[in-house]
């Protein structure tokens, strides 16, 4: 059972809806109780907080529900129970090897599962417009694919 940690910093935006969008995708391809799926933040400063407004706003206009989500701070001492550590950007990755308790982590740049992208980072849309949100979410979309196309992949070569 692959174990994915979506990891942004404060867990209320990028992370938060890349664990939402994943299981939605993992439950339209019949795919349930095959994966262990959470997101964490590297900055939490509001422990418990929902999703930014227009995180949820993106959400629903996606039908990707939102309110049973909350911020976690990341646990540094667990990481490399994860398979996969998926960061949004490389402040991402430096914070999360900043907080690590070992240097073996599986760290990736979210966009690597996407290299028809040209670019390799999600930007934090936190309090930019909702546009920038939907941009996050498409983003976050196609990478979701990829990845899960990669580790569906993967277990067939096994």
């Amino acid at each position: 059972m692959p174990d994915i940690l979506f990891v942004c910093r404060g867990n209320t935006c990028r992370s938060i809806l890349a664990e939402a969008i994943f299981k939605r995708l993992i439950q339209i391809r019949q795919l349930g109780g095959t994966f262990k799926i959470a997101s964490a933040g590297t900055h939490v400063h509001h422990i418990g907080r929902m999703p930014h407004k227009n995180t949820i706003q993106v959400g629903n206009e996606n039908d990707i529900d939102l309110f049973d989500f909350y911020a976690k701070p990341i646990n540094p001492n667990n990481l490399t129970a994860h398979d996969y550590v998926i960061a949004m950007d490389k402040k991402n990755i430096s914070d999360i090897r900043t907080l690590s308790t070992t240097s073996f982590i599986r760290t990736h740049l979210f966009l690597e599962f996407s290299p028809q992208l040209k670019q390799d980072e999600i930007v934090d849309p936190y309090d930019l417009n909702i546009n920038d949100y939907r941009h996050a979410y498409n983003l976050i979309m196609i990478a979701s694919m990829g990845l899960l196309d990669s580790i569906e992949q993967c277990k067939r070569l096994n």
